[in-house]
């Protein structure tokens, strides 16, 4: 059987440093592993293995902490986004380059590869057994051998046109109801589709806002990192600002959701630092630093 591991947070650095932090203490372990260039996604498969892409993919075993085989060289480009599916059996990993790869985890091998490319693919996600392409100008929906079926396309509305000159998608999310919401690079704008019918529902315009670099969901709350540091808390309901959080003093890279009762924030190379916040706390304005280099 499976010897018991001690929960564990896992950060990417621009560095190429993998960093572990005991997620007990929140102290962060002495060893760590090095990539070749910087780590642009991680992933949990199984509980036994941890993925990681940086211009390669690198495979940790949870256990040892060490990676057992060498870097896996199938994509040409930077990997940008991994994704678990059916239960751990299989993995996507795609690049900056448009790839998709499909692997056996057993095996570890390329069982399959999405017939088209997808241009200026950012973001990878896995919801209601389809994949779900992040790119700058739009996201789409695809099935598992590739297939398109559905593209949500940036639109040129007045709300749009006033947030920025040449609007680029950047971050992308979909909520528990199954709604896309879609954060502009350079402004405040996100951008909410109905994920089934694929019609545009709504549109927020965040004020003073220089752009939507990370979106997470915590139960009926939408945390939006942007580019100046701050974090923007929106309710899935009315659509409004709730509260914001001055987080960091660059952009906020990261968001991650930890048992559903913690929100962490990793920011830029000019701040450094990573940040716990309790989700639930409506109070205080403030997070514990759990990292500061």
């Amino acid at each position: 059987p499976q010897q018991h591991v001690l929960p564990r947070l896992w950060c990417g650095m621009g560095d190429g440093k993998i960093k572990i932090f005991d997620a007990m203490a929140w102290n962060l372990e002495s060893h760590f592993i090095q990539t070749k260039t910087a780590v642009m996604c991680l992933a949990d498969v199984g509980g036994r293995q941890i993925w990681a892409g940086s211009y390669y993919i690198y495979i940790i075993d949870v256990q040892t902490l060490r990676c057992n085989r060498a870097p896996l060289t199938d994509h040409a480009d930077s990997v940008v986004s991994i994704v678990v599916v059916n239960d751990g059996r299989y993995v996507y990993t795609a690049s900056a380059d448009g790839d998709i790869l499909k692997w056996d985890v057993q095996t570890i091998t390329v069982v399959d590869k999405c017939r088209e490319k997808i241009k200026d693919l950012r973001r990878l996600k896995f919801y209601n057994g389809f994949l779900w392409c992040g790119t700058k100008v739009a996201v789409y929906r695809i099935d598992l051998s590739g297939n398109l079926l559905q593209k949500y396309p940036l639109i040129q509305s007045k709300a749009v046109k006033a947030g920025e000159v040449s609007p680029e998608i950047d971050s992308f999310h979909i909520s528990e109801s199954g709604e896309i919401w879609a954060g502009y690079r350079r402004s405040g704008i996100i951008l909410i589709w109905d994920s089934t019918q694929g019609t545009l529902k709504e549109i927020i315009d965040i004020p003073k806002c220089e752009g939507i670099s990370s979106i997470v969901q915590q139960e009926q709350k939408v945390w939006v990192g942007s580019k100046d540091g701050i974090i923007h808390i929106i309710n899935t309901e009315t659509r409004k600002v709730v509260k914001r959080l001055q987080a960091h003093d660059d952009a906020v890279r990261a968001l991650c959701c930890a048992q559903n009762r913690y929100i962490i924030s990793g920011a830029g190379s000019r701040d450094g630092r990573i940040a716990m916040w309790s989700s639930t706390d409506t109070k205080t304005a403030s997070g514990k630093f759990i990292l500061d280099e």
